[in-house]
């Protein structure tokens, strides 16, 4: 596990997640979460969003599967795929914020 991936399992991550959440109102406006993956920070059921990431969900399922930390099975759908394009070729709308 990384870093980063560590940390983020930490309770004051969690806490702090939720505090920024609750301060910021996301619920309210229209976001971008780049690279989802199987654990969206800001699931749709919840939050106004699209999800991007630079392979296609096939590719994604292929990557995520030597790795005992994420399940291949939750990935979520995507709403835009770069692969070698820049976000501004690829994204057709504008967003209030932008999460990764």
């Amino acid at each position: 596990m990384s870093e980063l991936e560590n940390y983020m399992q930490r309770p004051d991550f969690a806490r702090y997640s939720k505090q920024l959440l609750d301060w910021v109102k996301l619920s309210t406006l229209t976001g971008l979460e780049i690279g989802p993956l199987d654990k969206p920070l800001l699931p749709k059921s919840e939050y106004d969003v699209k999800y991007l990431d630079v392979f296609p969900v096939e590719k994604l399922v292929e990557r995520c599967k030597p790795n005992p930390n994420r399940n291949e099975n939750q990935i979520v759908p995507l709403d835009y795929v770069l692969g070698d394009r820049s976000i501004s070729e690829v994204v057709d709308q504008r967003f209030d914020y932008v999460v990764a």
